[in-house]
């Protein structure tokens, strides 16, 4: 039988990799990724660019705090990506309503 804390840490690896996997998948595509707060808000900017595309921010458990350390791990990963493959990186930040 499994602890809680082996179920929240197979959860988090297995998010973790499939985190990975998409930036790897957006890294080979060449166009603008655009990030921000209120994804519908991303969403319609990014329709407005050629050829752009947005994160999908996985699932994420635990507590409040571990939720907030996995969301921030998972958009340093994703910056870095970004700086790394080159592409054009957007960030329309946040939403100001």
């Amino acid at each position: 039988m499994h602890a809680v804390s082996d179920v929240f840490f197979s959860k988090k690896f297995n998010n973790r990799c499939r985190a990975i996997a998409g930036i790897a998948k957006l890294a080979a595509r060449e166009g603008t990724t655009v990030i921000g707060e209120i994804k519908a808000r991303v969403s319609l900017e990014a329709s407005k660019i050629p050829d752009a595309v947005t994160l999908k921010m996985p699932e994420f458990f635990g507590t409040t705090e571990q939720i907030t350390s996995q969301m921030m791990t998972y958009n340093r990963l994703c910056i870095l990506q970004e700086m790394i493959s080159g592409r054009t990186f957007l960030d329309i930040g946040i939403d100001a309503s």
